[in-house]
């Protein structure tokens, strides 16, 4: 099996379980939380979530890099947009960059403020929750698209 189809299973696996797990929170999770008004709910989730989720997130940081120099060999060039390739990888490291800096806010800022119960934390880790599901999603869409020779093009 050639290296490119392992590491595409490795990144398409964490894409999984990352973009299943944010589903399941943003549909599932997060109306029960604010139903009954129960932020351990979240809490609860983020923590057990966060032993899969997180060492998901990192087999994708590590894969995406080494399957976008596929496409567009020299790390240089990602960001130049002249073309689909290029314009693939810069969307998806800019939508990573975005995802982890809003990971390290609800880690640091958000769950406090829910295990602490405090009123607007569940809405305020909502807004987190769903750009990040936002996101993932469209992280999923653009890899499809670079590996279906651009569908969108």
């Amino acid at each position: 099996m050639p290296i490119h189809s392992i590491l595409l299973a490795f990144h398409v696996l964490g894409a999984c379980i990352w973009f299943g797990g944010h589903v399941v929170l943003s549909f599932v999770i997060l109306p029960k939380a604010k139903k009954d008004k129960n932020p351990g709910l979240v809490v609860d989730f983020e923590s057990r979530f966060g032993k899969i989720g997180m060492p998901a997130l990192l087999v994708q940081i590590i894969t995406g890099p080494m399957l976008a120099t596929r496409f567009v060999p020299d790390p240089g060039d990602w960001f130049l947009w002249q073309n689909s390739n290029q314009d693939h990888i810069a969307s998806k490291l800019i939508m990573l960059a975005i995802i982890v800096v809003l990971a390290i806010v609800m880690k640091r800022k958000v769950l406090p403020r829910l295990k602490a119960e405090e009123d607007g934390a569940l809405k305020s880790a909502a807004k987190y929750v769903h750009t990040v599901t936002f996101l993932s999603f469209m992280l999923v869409f653009t890899g499809l698209d670079i590996h279906t020779l651009g569908f969108a093009y």
